[in-house]
């Protein structure tokens, strides 16, 4: 049985590339290419290393929760709607799962890494968010908290 760690991130261009071909669409044909990838490739390293390639290790949340808020800041600066993010999100999801779908003896893991895409999901709004959250004085404290409600149902 072949490393679900290893297929993964060696077919993360392949993930990319299926992503790109569902986004060739407005709203995000009209950005430049390195606004449109927003360091996707490094999103899905840290997203495979947090569910499979690490998983149970103390921490590895926290990289993919900074990338998918950071991710939600830059598309609100771009013009995006909540709505374009949670649409990329889906569309990400779906291209995740193609490349997993041939291998049914990992579905546990597939399962665990569709569950970290919605608390990625949860942190880019926020990310979207932040200038409302520092107002309130809650941006500090915001993914801690997701963090603490959400990874912990994603340990092995």
């Amino acid at each position: 049985m072949e490393d679900l760690c290893k297929i993964l991130r060696g077919a993360t261009p392949e993930i990319v590339s299926r992503w790109e071909e569902q986004v060739n669409r407005s709203p995000w044909n009209q950005l430049s290419e390195p606004d449109r990838l927003d360091e996707l490739p490094m999103f899905l390293d840290a997203l495979f290393n947090w569910t499979v390639c690490g998983a149970g290790a103390e921490g590895r949340h926290l990289p993919f929760l900074h990338a998918a808020a950071s991710h939600g800041e830059q598309r609100r600066r771009l013009g995006l709607s909540y709505d374009h993010i949670m649409e990329e999100s889906a569309l990400l999801r779906r291209a995740v799962w193609e490349i997993g779908k041939p291998h049914t003896e990992h579905f546990h893991e597939m399962a665990r890494i569709d569950s970290a895409l919605t608390v990625g999901l949860m942190a880019s709004l926020r990310g979207y968010s932040k200038q409302e959250l520092e107002a309130r004085g809650d941006w500090d404290s915001t993914l801690a908290r997701l963090a603490s409600d959400w990874t912990a149902l994603l340990r092995n």
